[in-house]
């Protein structure tokens, strides 16, 4: 079974992290989120029996505004938001 867990904020920038750690059937990988270069925080993840990354999260854009929701997925391997 695969896990993926949140690693908080990073940067002075607030860039959201993403981590899965390796399996028999999968590399380890780390995936950041900059939602338009200002804070960012991933708050929960999940993992379908697919092996599939669910964050969930919020960006801002900048710092007048509110916070934007963000739900990302990745799949079973890293890479991009699918």
């Amino acid at each position: 079974m695969t896990k993926a867990i949140t690693l908080g904020i990073a940067g002075i920038a607030g860039v959201a992290m993403t981590m899965q750690t390796a399996s028999a059937q999968t590399a380890p990988w780390l995936q950041p989120f900059d939602y338009q270069g200002q804070l960012d925080e991933a708050v929960d993840v999940a993992v379908d029996v697919y092996g599939n990354s669910y964050v969930v999260g919020y960006g801002t854009s900048n710092q007048n505004e509110g916070k934007n929701i963000v739900v990302l997925k990745y799949g079973r391997n890293g890479g991009s938001p699918i």
